[in-house]
């Protein structure tokens, strides 16, 4: 196996378990949209994962991690954004489950 080869597999494996910290985080937002943590990790997991799916080529994942950073950044809650926090829960749902 290539060189490469190992950083895209283990930059996926990465991206997976970022994806599930973001559904982790939003969940848990959805319960409690006051939680800065949670907004926080999210972000950080996303902001991330943009610079990984480059790498693996997985617009998907960068497209939607992207638009994610921009709906959420500079909030402190997220109690006027149920819907935003439903759509991406359904999207990162479907990246997980690919």
């Amino acid at each position: 196996m290539a060189l490469a080869e190992k950083y895209v597999i283990l930059f996926q494996k990465e991206c997976l378990d970022l994806c599930n910290t973001v559904l982790n985080n939003l969940h848990k937002l959805k319960a409690n949209p006051n939680d800065n943590d949670g907004i926080e990790k999210m972000l950080q997991a996303a902001d991330i994962m943009i610079g990984d799916s480059r790498f693996i080529k997985n617009s998907e994942i960068e497209q939607a991690c992207m638009l994610l950073v921009k709906t959420f950044n500079m909030l402190e809650n997220v109690s006027d954004k149920s819907k935003e926090v439903d759509f991406f829960i359904e999207i990162f749902s479907k990246i997980i489950n690919h």
